[in-house]
């Protein structure tokens, strides 16, 4: 992989080391073109004609992106954020009052309350533990399935502990016990190896801005083709139905059952403008050779986050967030005033350290940078 070839076509990458990129990475050159050219010709000609007139990309920033997760561009749906994602395949499920949905003590607040809204309706929601490792206990979840249970809800990579959940484990246990498996994937695609078909999940939502390098205010939400039939998305829509008769209207057979006709179809080419969907810049690639390191060592780890105890585990892709000073990545809680924006300054050039998320825009010089800038602190 073109590790300089990429730094340089990220502008803030000549003068910033950014360690935000687990909450939103620096758009590359060739997506920010793709956006303003996209603006343009939408004051050039209106923006219906600008849409029609960018089909063929538009399909091709589908096809790309399920390439990249092992799916058909049939079973995406492209929607304005991870968050969204998840509400829309969450209340489209077949789930009624006395079913039980399992998850984690490890989910993201949006993923977590979106559950709670659903216990209001008479649904069960029960935590399983984690193990000794800090991911879901396995064999709590299999003792946990009953006959009420549907549903397995699993964050892949938790926000605030950058632990690396088991995926493809909890989706066979998923397929063995026939439950619906909803993995919430916004950590990890475009960090961490992900194919659907080898996960076995039913649905999975994530975003755009963070490790694939996109613009804001685009998530997706992967449908599996088979199990769309079993829905009911929330909302008909020009775009999300088909009004076959004066009082009856059908779903369409794909993920666009949850996409509406007025979108921003700029974000939908950003998506796709990069080198970083490339095969070459998959996600073992952003891992392997962005430092040309593997995992972090245990005292570089410590000397990051300013605490003893926090030390890789034993998957190479652990320790993904950390914040220079010890604090939880979660929501900011416990991260004093100014902590999420501390300036390094090293060769008269200006660093950031805010939350340590390490993407293929890190670098030896930076994570050398942000340790320096803590033992001086």
């Amino acid at each position: 992989m073109d590790i300089a070839g990429l730094r340089e076509e990220t502008s803030l990458c000549r003068n910033v080391i950014h360690f935000n990129n687990a909450g939103a990475s620096p758009m590359p050159q060739p997506v920010y073109e793709r956006l303003i050219t996209y603006l343009q010709r939408e004051k050039e000609m209106g923006g219906y004609e600008a849409q029609a007139g960018h089909q063929p990309q538009i399909k091709a920033a589908y096809r790309r992106l399920a390439d990249f997760i092992g799916a058909r561009p049939s079973e995406l749906a492209l929607v304005g954020s991870a968050s969204r994602a998840f509400q829309f395949g969450l209340n489209a499920l077949p789930l009624e009052p006395g079913h039980k949905i399992l998850t984690s003590r490890l989910e993201y607040v949006t993923v977590f309350t979106n559950l709670l809204q659903r216990r209001e309706a008479g649904i069960e929601i029960e935590v399983v533990p984690e193990d000794g490792q800090g991911v879901i206990d396995l064999e709590r979840l299999e003792r946990a399935i009953d006959s009420r249970a549907r549903l397995i809800v699993l964050t892949h990579i938790p926000t605030h502990t950058g632990s690396v959940q088991p995926a493809e484990a909890v989706g066979r246990i998923a397929r063995e016990h026939g439950l619906i498996y909803f993995l919430n994937a916004t950590q990890s695609l475009g960090v961490y190896p992900l194919n659907v078909e080898a996960i076995g999940c039913d649905l999975l939502c994530s975003t755009s801005r963070k490790w694939l390098r996109g613009p804001r205010g685009l998530g997706m939400l992967y449908v599996r083709g088979e199990f769309m039939e079993q829905l009911n998305p929330p909302f008909p829509d020009v775009r999300a139905a088909v009004w076959e008769e004066p009082y009856r209207f059908c779903w369409p057979p794909d993920a666009r059952a949850f996409e509406t006709w007025e979108s921003k179809p700029r974000r939908n080419l950003g998506i796709g403008g990069g080198r970083h969907l490339r095969p070459e810049c998959g996600p073992r690639g952003h891992l392997a050779e962005g430092a040309g390191t593997g995992p972090l060592s245990a005292p570089a780890v410590e000397g990051i986050a300013g605490r003893e105890g926090a030390r890789p585990g034993p998957d190479p892709f652990r320790y993904r967030s950390i914040y220079p000073g010890g604090y939880s990545a979660s929501q900011g809680e416990g991260i004093p005033e100014g902590a999420q924006d501390q300036r390094l300054h090293r060769g008269g050039r200006e660093r950031t350290a805010g939350h340590a998320g390490l993407g293929c825009g890190r670098n030896r010089e930076g994570l050398g940078a942000l340790l320096q800038h803590r033992r001086r602190g």
